[in-house]
């Protein structure tokens, strides 16, 4: 089957981006279907200006000609359920049900799924353009959240899914000395709670512990807190840049905690590949996280941004690696029973042969 799939850029040196990620997921390992990708959005350093703008302008003459020229490829189009992505990704969609073609959308989180209000003629344009829609949501928290502003949406709940090919046959120590090495990876951003993190850190800093920090990714805010970072931590801090399989998969060998203090998420690639490799996750309970995380039994939820929480969790599993140990193990076993990419694809590629 012929798939055009959209996304962000699909190079990682463009977009750190969990729908890039999803989607460069899919395109790679689902080989029963041929992708062809449609770019959509702007890539990390471009500021949105006359370029940026016309571009859009660009996407949208493409797209339209696409949707005429290929009328027999089905469309699995990608789509953050926020402002910025529902304003612009919305009249593409409208467009494909006009010349009826066969579509699945697939949200990926976004401020609306984290219970923002929502403006009510950006409401009337959601309700007008997806309604009758195929939607993929990642939870049942996502499916409840969204029906109340497509009722009559035919919605399928799909959780994310990771490799596990390397996690199958890794066998973590837990006997290890020396510090505790913390990892943020993804998006370099505020909204992904990095001022909570440097917070956090210079309340550590006065406590007794030890602990260690690697921050991979890029994004808006990487410079400010790269440099904001060094000078607070000095060696036991380090930077990694942008990472990508045996580098990524080597990283997450090393590292023992997964900090995730976002301000909202969907289901995040990164969560599941930290958990696979039995990071314990500390993140905020937004999006389908609690789905994956229960707290206490395999990761720690936190229930706002908070630093003082950071702060307590760190604390809590420098103190005691018995504990750390239990939430380890659990993290790895919850993937490995429930995140494998051949119940995913098989699901997924049902899904792409309705009628």
């Amino acid at each position: 089957m012929r798939i055009i799939i959209t996304s962000p850029s699909s190079e990682a040196n463009h977009n750190v981006s969990g729908m890039s990620a999803v989607v460069n997921f899919i395109t790679r390992e689902n080989t029963s279907c041929k992708y062809t990708h449609f770019a959509l959005g702007k890539r990390d350093r471009m500021v949105r200006g006359l370029l940026w703008l016309v571009g859009i302008l660009v996407a949208y003459a493409k797209w339209l000609y696409v949707m005429i020229v290929d009328q027999r490829a089905m469309i699995h189009f990608n789509l953050a359920f926020d402002r910025r992505g529902l304003m612009r990704d919305l009249p593409l969609i409208l467009v494909a049900r006009l010349l009826r073609r066969r579509m699945i959308v697939h949200m990926h989180g976004g401020e609306f799924m984290a219970g923002e209000g929502m403006p009510s003629w950006l409401k009337a344009l959601v309700g007008l353009t997806l309604t009758g829609c195929h939607i993929i949501v990642l939870s049942q928290r996502e499916q409840t959240i969204l029906r109340r502003y497509v009722k009559t949406a035919k919605l399928f709940v799909l959780p994310n899914c990771v490799k596990v090919n390397e996690a199958d046959c890794f066998d973590r120590s837990y006997a290890k000395d020396g510090p505790l090495t913390v990892l943020f990876l993804g998006r370099i951003a505020l909204s992904k709670g990095i001022d909570v993190i440097y917070r956090a850190m210079v309340a550590l800093g006065k406590m007794p512990g030890n602990i260690r920090f690697v921050m991979a990714g890029a994004g808006p805010d990487e410079r400010v807190y790269v440099d904001k970072f060094r000078e607070l931590l000095g060696p036991r801090f380090e930077y990694r840049g942008i990472v990508d399989g045996i580098a990524k998969t080597e990283l997450l060998k090393e590292c023992d905690v997964f900090l995730l203090p976002s301000l909202f998420e969907g289901m995040p690639m990164a969560l599941l590949e930290t958990m696979a490799l039995g990071l314990v996750p500390i993140v905020t309970n937004v999006g389908s996280i609690a789905s994956v995380v229960t707290d206490g039994k395999n990761g720690i939820l936190l229930h706002t941004q908070s630093p003082e929480q950071v702060v307590d969790a760190l604390s809590m599993l420098m103190a005691d690696k018995a504990y750390l140990q239990v939430l380890s193990q659990h993290a790895r076993q919850y993937i490995l029973a429930n995140c494998r990419p051949d119940a995913y694809f098989e699901r997924l590629n049902a899904l792409y042969e309705y009628d």
